[in-house]
């Protein structure tokens, strides 16, 4: 008897034990939910870079429906962070047409097929094969006509295989689409420049150097300056490339070509420079000497004046 406890104390302790039990289960419960949800576990294991855990949690949140589009979709990306881009590229598109009715699903699906073969068309173009870079870059316009990405690839690849006007056109796509990006400014300059058309490219590097700041990369800027300036000293216009090839070597100070071109400048600014003071003293005292000449030839007319 001595370890019983009273009735009413008994029942008391029992409701309080039964609701601590319950507060302390339920957040485990939740989270033995939030485990045994596939899709969700793909998604976390996705964002921490899991892609073998994330693909398998994908494929079993497929298991009651293998159309759902969600799990389609995650599954796609699982292959393509895993870079079996050829499988990925597969599932986004079993993902795209599944999730036609679901357009959160579906443009991520889209995003997904153009990211994937647009890799593709950079590996092929990094393999020597512009060819079939091209075939690819294609396909994934197909999808996104928008894609600016692609559209500029595109303009390169064309213009490697000989078809310059056909570049140029891409290139003017890309700039009416996005007429202040500074990918395209940069790519659009690029090909005139390639071309040795100054006067088209000009205006495009003055225009990537007035974006806003923090607009591109700096690399892209630098290189947009050493280019204004290379073009201004084939002018002769050296005053406005110095300022240009100051500007580089601020934004690149170890790229060897901005400080090549501008130490070259620099000297040659440096001699203009001498040679200027120079003729500004000969022309100084060429002008004494004429002054001198005058003074004494009104001398000598004022003498043979006098009667």
């Amino acid at each position: 008897m001595g370890c019983e406890f009273p009735k009413e104390r008994t029942k008391t302790n029992g409701k309080r034990f039964f609701g601590i039990l319950l507060l302390a289960l339920l957040p485990a419960s939740s989270s033995a939910l939030a485990q045994d949800d596939p899709a969700a576990r793909s998604e976390a294991l996705a964002a921490k870079g899991d892609f073998a855990g994330a693909l398998e949690a994908a494929e079993r949140s497929l298991e009651p429906d293998p159309e759902e589009p969600r799990g389609l979709l995650l599954r796609a990306e699982a292959l393509a962070g895993l870079g079996r881009r050829g499988d990925a590229v597969e599932a986004f598109r079993a993902a795209y047409v599944a999730s036609l009715a679901e357009s959160g699903t579906h443009d991520r699906a889209k995003r997904g097929i153009v990211r994937c073969i647009h890799a593709r068309a950079l590996e092929e173009d990094g393999r020597g094969d512009p060819q079939s870079a091209l075939s690819s870059a294609i396909e994934a316009l197909v999808f996104d006509t928008d894609f600016l990405e692609g559209i500029l690839l595109r303009g390169r690849l064309l213009e490697d295989l000989g078809r310059r006007e056909e570049a140029e056109e891409e290139f003017r796509t890309a700039l009416e689409k996005a007429p202040s990006n500074p990918r395209a400014l940069e790519e659009a300059a690029l090909f005139y420049l390639r071309s040795r058309r100054n006067a088209d490219a000009l205006p495009l590097l003055e225009k990537r150097i007035a974006a806003p700041a923090g607009a591109g990369s700096t690399k892209g800027l630098a290189w947009a300056h050493f280019n204004a300036a290379r073009i201004q000293v084939e002018e002769g216009r050296r005053g406005a490339a110095l300022v240009h090839l100051r500007a580089a070597a601020a934004l690149a100070p170890d790229d060897p070509d901005v400080r090549a071109v501008l130490s070259d400048l620099e000297a040659f600014r440096m001699q203009a420079d001498r040679i200027a003071r120079a003729e500004t003293r000969l022309l100084a005292g060429i002008l004494a000497v004429l002054a001198a000449y005058a003074g004494l030839g009104a001398f000598v007319w004022r003498r043979l004046a006098r009667p």
